[in-house]
């Protein structure tokens, strides 16, 4: 049992905690249970009116599944109404007029301290809870103000990781990804495509290409201008990569070519899937005034508007495999699936492998 002359020791040791957020937390909500004689602790951050629930210590049962809880008319929102140590010693005596409030957070004691953010606004709570009521001074208080601020320190700093790996995420999908079609820019094929060759070549398995063309693309131009031509575009990306699997990659690799990389199929299996292709993509219509109203944004003629005209594409396409066509780089995979497009532009046959 500690006393409260341990509270030195517990701030020296304080200031040497390592490991990740949860094992920090943890290891204080256990210390202050232990100091302050409660059973079960918690830690939840400020998500509006709610309080969303990240670490916890020894919780009931009843609790184990609560991903968060009202602020409002709840033990552990009164918390946040001050910046000093709150303390129930009989929670009975609040009576939470919200449904929504777990039985576990109306009997017994509580004591409970705001976490603040580096720029003092409330981060959320730390909550220390006994299943009996007792009485809890305001005396030595010191740890709970110090630890909480630990805790803060590490909350918040999770917080900021989490933003940075999303934004972090985000500037990663930017670079790689073709802002027009949303599809992935060429710069990024070489680095994929060597990927899935080596691994191709590492493991036996085959690897296709399919290169395909909008044949009829200066048509559109011709027609309807530049920037509706590009959300045709945009619209026919997002049904080609409803039509493959997740593992196949598709990216932008000129103005109104494409390319594919399809792991895990041989030759034969993309001839079919040139074909099934072919026909949904000749198939489909995309309705003028569909896409209009879909990009509002832009600017567009009123004839493009009110038009009630369904496009059709037309498509050539280039296949090219390996082991099939034995290539041994994957360079010469692109230059040979390009050129075999490049050979039957502006011809009748759909495609050649």
């Amino acid at each position: 049992m500690f006393k409260r002359n341990d509270l030195l020791n517990y701030l020296k040791l304080n200031n040497f905690l390592e490991g990740t957020t949860e094992q920090v937390v943890g290891f204080l909500l256990s210390k202050l249970l232990e100091y302050y004689r409660l059973d079960w602790a918690l830690v939840g951050t400020v998500d509006q009116e709610r309080i969303i629930l990240h670490y916890s210590m020894n919780i009931p049962a009843e609790l184990n599944e609560l991903e968060s809880t009202t602020a409002a008319n709840n033990p552990v929102g009164l918390i946040l109404q001050g910046n000093e140590p709150l303390i129930i010693n009989d929670l009975k005596a609040f009576s939470p007029q919200n449904t929504e409030t777990p039985s576990a957070f109306t009997q017994g004691t509580m004591l409970g301290y705001p976490l603040l953010d580096q720029q003092g606004n409330h981060l959320g709570v730390v909550a220390l809870f006994g299943r009996q009521v007792s009485r809890v001074t305001t005396r030595s208080m010191d740890l709970l103000a110090n630890y909480s601020c630990r805790i803060s320190l590490e909350v918040d700093n999770a917080h900021l990781h989490a933003k940075l790996g999303k934004l972090k995420d985000a500037l990663e999908k930017y670079t790689v990804t073709d802002r027009g079609t949303g599809v992935y820019k060429r710069s990024f094929l070489s680095e994929k495509l060597e990927h899935e060759f080596r691994r191709a070549q590492r493991y036996g398995r085959p690897l296709s290409c399919v290169m395909f063309a909008v044949d009829n693309y200066n048509e559109f131009i011709q027609r309807f201008g530049i920037n509706f031509t590009n959300c045709i575009l945009k619209e026919f990306s997002k049904l080609l990569k409803s039509w493959l699997r997740e593992i196949d990659f598709v990216f932008r690799y000129s103005t109104s070519e494409f390319f594919l990389i399809l792991p895990e199929t041989s030759m034969e299996h993309s001839f079919l899937l040139a074909e099934r292709l072919k026909y949904k993509i000749e198939s489909h219509r995309l309705p003028v005034k569909e896409i209009a109203e879909q990009n509002e944004s832009m600017v567009f003629s009123e004839k493009i508007k009110l038009s009630e005209e369904e496009i059709e594409v037309k498509v050539k396409m280039g296949l090219s495999s390996y082991p099939s066509n034995n290539v041994t780089t994957s360079a010469e995979l692109i230059n040979l699936t390009d050129t075999l497009l490049s050979q039957h532009r502006g011809t009748n046959d759909t495609y050649v492998n």
